[in-house]
Order: C-alpha cells, then sequence, then structure tokens
C-alpha cells in the first residue's frame, strides 16, 4: 500500500560538462530519472550505470557516491520520499512509463513550488508516480502473451512517428481485429488507441522540455503543424501552449 508514503524534495538536476555524484547517506528513498547523459553511482558496494529513460531507485542508510565522472553534459529528475515498501518497487529500470513520469514529475515541481497547493498535494503526486511504477512493475511479471509486450515495446520506440493499427499487424504478420481483441484483454484499450496514447504521452513529456511547439511536432511525425496542434487538442481536451502553462513553477539545481 501507497497510503503512508511522504513527500520530502523534488527537482531537476543539470551539469556543465563533466560531473561526478558526491558521496552522502540519505533517511530518504530516492528515485532518480535520467533525461540526459549518463551516471555512474555506487551503492552499498555494487557499481551502476544509469542511461538516459533509466530510473534508478537509491535506498536510505546506505552509502552512494559517484566513481567515474559522467562524459558529458547530465541532467536528471530527482525525488525523496519515505514511507514506501520499496521491496515491491523496480531498483534500476527503463520503465515504459518515462514519459508519464515526466510529466507527473513536472506536476510535482508545480505542486511542491506553488504556496498556493497544500503540502497534501505533493505527497498524492508522490503515490501516483509510484503506483505508475508498481502497475508497470506487476503488469511485467503477470502472465500476459509476449507477443502483447513486444508489440507495446515496438510502438513505444516508435512514437514519434505516425503509425496505424494496420501498419502494426502487418509489422508482427497478425489479423488487425486479433490484435485489437488482445490489446483490449490486456490492456483495456484498443490498439488503435494505445498507439495514439503513446503519441500523446510522448507529445506532453516534449512540451515540457524547452523545445519549441514545431519541434515538438516534428519530433513526433507531424509534418504539418496544424494536424499537430489538431491532434492534441482532440486527445488532450487543450491546446500544446494551454498544457505547458500548466505546470510553471520548478525548482531547478546545477553544477
Amino acid at each position: 500500500m501507497l497510503d503512508n508514503v511522504k513527500y520530502e524534495m523534488v527537482g531537476h538536476f543539470s551539469s556543465r560538462g563533466e560531473w561526478t555524484h558526491p558521496r552522502r547517506v540519505i533517511s530518504s528513498c530516492e528515485y532518480v530519472l535520467m533525461t540526459e547523459g549518463k551516471m555512474f553511482i555506487e551503492e552499498g558496494g555494487q557499481k551502476y550505470s544509469i542511461s538516459e529513460g533509466e530510473l534508478f531507485r537509491l535506498d536510505p542508510e546506505v552509502e552512494h557516491g559517484g566513481y567515474a565522472k559522467s562524459p558529458g553534459d547530465v541532467s536528471f529528475f530527482w525525488l525523496h520520499f519515505t514511507g514506501a515498501d520499496t521491496s515491491r518497487l523496480p531498483k534500476h529500470v527503463k520503465p515504459d512509463c518515462a514519459p508519464r513520469l515526466t510529466v507527473l514529475l513536472r506536476q510535482l515541481l508545480h505542486y511542491a513550488n506553488s504556496p498556493d497547493y497544500p503540502s497534501e498535494s505533493a505527497d498524492l503526486v508522490t503515490r501516483l508516480i509510484l503506483c505508475e511504477l508498481e502497475v508497470e512493475f506487476s503488469k511485467r511479471e503477470s502472465p500476459t502473451t509476449s507477443l502483447y509486450g513486444q508489440i507495446c515495446e515496438w510502438c513505444r520506440i516508435n512514437s514519434d512517428r505516425r503509425l496505424t493499427a494496420a501498419e502494426v499487424a502487418d509489422r508482427f504478420g497478425y489479423n488487425k481485429d486479433h490484435l485489437n481483441r488482445m490489446f483490449v484483454k490486456y490492456g483495456g484499450t484498443g490498439l488503435k488507441e494505445y498507439i495514439n496514447n503513446r503519441r500523446t504521452e510522448r507529445i506532453r513529456a516534449l512540451l515540457l522540455s524547452d523545445l519549441s511547439l514545431k519541434e515538438v511536432a516534428g519530433s513526433t511525425g507531424f509534418e504539418d503543424y496544424k494536424d499537430f496542434l489538431k491532434f492534441f487538442r482532440y486527445h488532450e481536451g487543450l491546446t500544446p501552449t494551454e498544457f505547458r502553462n500548466l505546470y510553471y513553477n520548478t525548482h531547478t539545481n546545477n553544477h
């Protein structure tokens, strides 16, 4: 259960060139979501290499620190929390839900740095972030078909372009209706809706970066900027600019 989870701190770190994580011991759990570069960190005598798009958990009361310099710029979100049963959570993983985590972390940054919101808001978003991890981790361990997992992963890595259900079916050599039924059974949505959801997730994550709207459109496979605006408004109920302006308060630390 996540009822006892309490938010402590959140931020977005960025380095200017080479960087090494400081050596320390913390009293809370910390999740790091890498958004750029690579981090080399040792915890409790074990070495880890954390790459872009990967999530890593640092455990409380265990000494950790960098064992090598990052070769270039590094950027990552960091979140400290207490009260979670970490045995149910992944230690080091490249989550499919990374775009959703990015949006949630930006939301958390906004709530945590806005005096208008009660402190409970940060607790709730922190629990939602951990819930996303629990749901994905449980799905990875559940007896769903390997085909379903393969298609989900293929759709994820191709969410930067326009995909159709027919193209996916042809790619994997199955009937489109058969795949649609499988996605409804295992994921609760049809194949077309799943494809659109993954593309929308990628757009949301990029909208919270420094890219211009036209760059976001190009990075998600839209040749016509108006089609991009129409697609996002249809699926999200607001314009890209309105979404981007939702979460403007943040906290950034750098080195």
